[in-house]
């Protein structure tokens, strides 16, 4: 069986954090991954699942046993395919899952180009872009119930599928596959083109240089972005220890020197205020506090 182990968890958020967990589980399979849950489920009070890392902050440089962490990325990675459906697990790259549904000429997924993280975490997270949720393609997604220690299969009709939300949030069971159903495409190269402008429009306005984790902030309901507000306050550059925000995109935080988790927070709650005390908007945050 797979054993738990102090852990330094900075190659699991894409922040490039460092915090050690004091206990940590690398399941390579779903046997592993239960008996993992079954061990923790006497022992520490809080299970932390990790998959691509890719919308975390991890708020403590020290996570004793009383938290667990169970880390998916060593998980079984498939993308089985059936015309113009296909069942992928849940620690395969998103982008991965892109690229073979346009290799095989089929539309739907194009315009989540250069989203980075795992299809799981996407189904979780209820990613999107340029219009369109990654929910709106799914047929099915199956999870394990550590609570019940069995597996389900929820319907996309059963998701709660809310911008940048889903059941899973709430339910907390663990996504292990999701089922998609995608469209024949009349033209594979306009949807290839597609994906291609995205990554590129990505490329030169959103930073990759220094770590982060993508938008902090869900878009405010007024409908203006959060790096157009930042900029508008002159909050460019703004810094708190190592974590600063980003001068390419306002609603980005990049990890420019050694940031901690409470330089990353800290500076959250500067941007929250500034948008509530200058523009009377309110932000909510995105990214998962752990």
């Amino acid at each position: 069986m797979n054993t738990p182990k102090p852990t330094n968890l900075l190659p699991y958020n894409s922040y490039s954090l460092c915090a050690i967990a004091e206990q940590a589980y690398i399941p390579t399979n779903t046997s592993e991954l239960e008996d993992a849950l079954a061990s923790t489920s006497s022992g520490a009070s809080k299970v932390i699942v990790i998959g691509g890392g890719t919308n975390i902050i991890l708020s403590k440089p020290y996570y004793d046993k009383r938290t667990c962490f169970i880390i998916t990325t060593s998980m079984d990675r498939y993308i089985h395919w059936n015309g113009c459906i296909c069942t992928a697990s849940s620690s395969v790259p998103l982008q991965a899952l892109i690229q073979e549904s346009l290799d095989k000429k089929l539309k739907g997924l194009e315009k989540l180009a250069g989203i980075p993280g795992t299809v799981g975490g996407a189904i979780f997270m209820n990613a999107g872009a340029y219009g369109i949720d990654i929910h709106q393609h799914v047929l099915d997604v199956k999870t394990y119930d550590p609570t019940n220690k069995k597996y389900n299969i929820f319907s996309k009709e059963q998701l709660k599928s809310n911008y940048r939300s889903s059941i899973f949030q709430v339910n907390k069971e663990i996504i292990i596959e999701i089922s998609f159903k995608l469209t024949p495409s009349n033209t594979p190269e306009c949807e290839a083109e597609t994906a291609r402008e995205i990554l590129s429009r990505r490329n030169r306005t959103l930073p990759h240089i220094f770590p982060n984790a993508g938008s902090v902030f869900k878009r405010p309901a007024s409908g203006l972005r959060v790096g157009e507000i930042m900029e508008a306050l002159g909050m460019k550059r703004f810094r708190i220890g190592g974590a600063m925000i980003s001068d390419l995109h306002g609603g980005f935080i990049v990890n420019i020197s050694q940031a901690n988790g409470c330089d990353i927070i800290n500076l959250a709650e500067l941007m929250k205020k500034a948008a509530r005390e200058k523009l009377n908007t309110h932000l909510e945050l995105e990214q998962i506090i752990i």
